[in-house]
C-alpha cells in the first residue's frame, strides 16, 4: 500500500497506477465481477420497480443503498483512472483520498 501511495505522488507515478488499472478493467477477473454486480443490479430494479410486490419504505431504501453501490463499484476503477490522468504535473494528491 504504501508503495502505490508514494506512486501517487508523481506524475510518472500516477501513469503507471492508471496502466495498471486499465489492466484490471481488461482482465477477465474484473469482467466476472462486472457481470455479477451488473445481474445483481438489474434483479435489484427489478425488486424495486415490481408493483405487485409488497416492500416497505425501509425495505426500498435497502434497495436503493445497494444499487447506489453497485453503481459506485463498477464505476470505480474508470472514476480514478479518469481523476488521475486529469492531474497535473505539479498537482498533489491528498494522502486519504486514494
Amino acid at each position: 500500500m504504501q508503495e502505490y501511495a508514494q506512486a501517487l505522488m508523481s506524475k510518472k507515478g500516477r501513469e503507471e497506477i492508471v496502466h495498471k488499472l486499465k489492466e484490471l478493467v481488461n482482465s477477465d477477473g474484473w469482467k466476472i465481477i462486472s457481470l455479477y454486480l451488473n445481474q445483481q443490479r438489474d434483479g435489484l430494479q427489478l425488486e424495486m420497480d415490481d408493483i405487485n410486490k409488497d416492500m416497505n419504505m425501509d425495505q426500498l431504501q435497502k434497495i436503493r443503498i445497494r444499487l447506489y453501490y453497485i453503481k459506485d463499484l463498477l464505476a470505480m476503477p474508470e472514476t480514478f483512472i479518469k481523476d488521475l490522468s486529469e492531474m497535473s504535473d505539479d498537482q498533489e494528491v491528498p494522502s486519504d483520498i486514494y
